[in-house]
């Protein structure tokens, strides 16, 4: 297959991406004034670095200095910003409103949250909220009236607090939930009603992996272990809402639609629809948003009859993330989605055609999913082995057996959740075929990590796994035939 032609954006993103996650590592210990200092010369930098792009000598060169430097402004700029907002939180205490901008976790001394604190004067700070033994854990976009204290974070987690953005550690003494109004609440509401229904499907794997699947909802999850299968098998991405969740439910939606000869302004109505009830379900993860707009691009010039370049949408999705959020440039599962992504949209050709070489006769399904699990892989295998100390070996092989089942369970309970919403009384019917079907691709994956060696530690420093990933992709892109 021809090599694809890598756009300018794809250099700016990555320099972007790549200085901004550099810069907030080092910031933590920066006073404020040397965040503007050097924001201020990264912002004179850019100006040069997009002169040097206008007049288009080494033009991807340029492009990749111009995301460099404007990585530096915005880290620099969100440093600032967050020194000042963690020295005004220190001592502050009083009546907060509490927002959660995640699913809290249970802990052994009780639940904790992240959550925006707003206080009676309208400051806000991001804090991790620590509630007493025996409270419920909150759910994302539940809000409480709370009375709290912050208080600096400990020398233990103080380096993911700064990753995440958290301000201060809040001691909630008395919290009283407040019940949401207009839209916003609705969502919220009609979330925490498809985790209820599920949870009451009954017990076991199926309830929990669907949940977290679906929902994003995780409590069920951690309770059992069969997300150390999942871990086992190489296929923890599975339950952990991500990108390719969301690309599967349009692809299969779209799939559907033209067996059915939907129109295409009606086609790409419908999936738009489908596409934010998954996000809204789901609490709406910073890698689906990144999905849910490439999906959406990839629609627009569907219905506009333009052909989709993959590269330059998946580069504005990584610019716009990181410029809006600049700790996006330190998640681990937007790192891991986004290479992913690229991998198989750089790679996906070149290993399809050695799979097809090598096994002429082998089926296309199998085909495809070894050529998407190994074109994946590319870039994201080394950060995952460093980050999670283990590299499984028995992937490639789950990825063809496990994945074709993945499909069908996501979208299948995608669907039971929205109808049981839309019609309570089917949720008898459907609910308990769903989880049934969640439980049986657990069951495959338990089979696959209880293979001898299915997975084995490994310890990798994080900059020789990026390495890995950068000399790797390098090495595949000069060498393509």
């Amino acid at each position: 297959p021809p090599r694809p032609s890598l756009p300018l954006t794809l250099g700016c993103a990555l320099g972007l991406w790549a200085f901004c996650a550099l810069i907030l590592s080092l910031a933590e210990g920066w006073a404020r004034e040397a965040c503007l200092a050097v924001g201020g010369a990264a912002v004179l930098g850019s100006l040069a670095a997009a002169a040097g792009l206008w007049r288009g000598r080494a033009s991807q060169l340029w492009a990749c200095l111009l995301g460099a430097a404007l990585g530096v402004a915005c880290a620099c700029g969100w440093a600032a910003a967050q020194h000042e907002l963690a020295a005004a939180a220190q001592g502050a205490s009083g009546s907060w409103r509490l927002e959660a901008v995640e699913d809290g976790r249970q802990g052994s001394f009780g639940p904790s949250c992240v959550m925006r604190a707003v206080a009676d004067d309208g400051r806000a700070f991001l804090v991790r909220a620590s509630f007493d033994e025996g409270a419920s854990v909150p759910r994302y976009g539940e809000v409480f009236e709370a009375t709290a204290s912050l208080e600096k974070p400990g020398e233990s987690s103080a380096a993911y607090f700064w990753r995440e953005g958290i301000v201060a550690e809040a001691r909630v003494q008395e919290a009283r939930k407040v019940e949401r109004g207009g839209v916003v609440g609705a969502l919220v509401a009609a979330r925490s009603a498809a985790i209820d229904v599920i949870a009451g499907a009954g017990e076991g794997d199926g309830p929990a992996v669907l949940a977290a699947l679906v929902c994003g909802w995780r409590g069920m999850l951690d309770e059992g272990d069969a997300y150390g299968a999942y871990q086992a098998s190489g296929l923890a991405h599975l339950v952990a809402v991500s990108g390719a969740h969301l690309s599967i439910v349009a692809a299969c939606t779209m799939a559907v639609l033209r067996l059915a000869r939907v129109p295409r302004a009606a086609a790409c109505a419908i999936e738009g629809g489908l596409l934010l009830s998954y996000l809204v379900l789901s609490g709406a993860p910073v890698s689906a948003v990144r999905a849910a707009v490439m999906a959406v691009a990839g629609m627009l010039s569907f219905a506009a009859r333009r052909r989709p370049a993959a590269l330059g949408a998946l580069s504005v999705c990584i610019v716009g993330c990181v410029s809006l959020s600049p700790t996006t440039a330190l998640s681990v599962s937007f790192a891991l989605s986004a290479l992913s992504t690229l991998g198989i949209v750089l790679f996906a050709g070149l290993v399809a055609s050695w799979v097809e070489s090598a096994a002429p006769r082998v089926p296309r399904v199998v085909a495809e999913g070894l050529s998407l699990t190994f074109a994946s892989s590319v870039m994201a295998t080394p950060l995952s082995a460093a980050l999670f100390s283990q590299l499984p070996l028995v992937a490639p092989v789950a990825n063809v057996v496990a994945g074709p089942l993945f499909p069908l369970v996501c979208s299948a309970g995608l669907v039971a959740c929205i109808l049981c919403l839309a019609v309570p009384p089917l949720s008898p019917l459907l609910m308990p075929a769903a989880t049934g079907a969640a439980g049986c691709m657990t069951g495959v994956v338990r089979a696959l990590a209880s293979v001898p060696h299915a997975s084995v530690p490994v310890s990798i420093p994080l900059s020789v796994a990026l390495a890995a990933s950068a000399g790797v992709a390098a090495a595949l892109w000069l060498a393509w035939p």
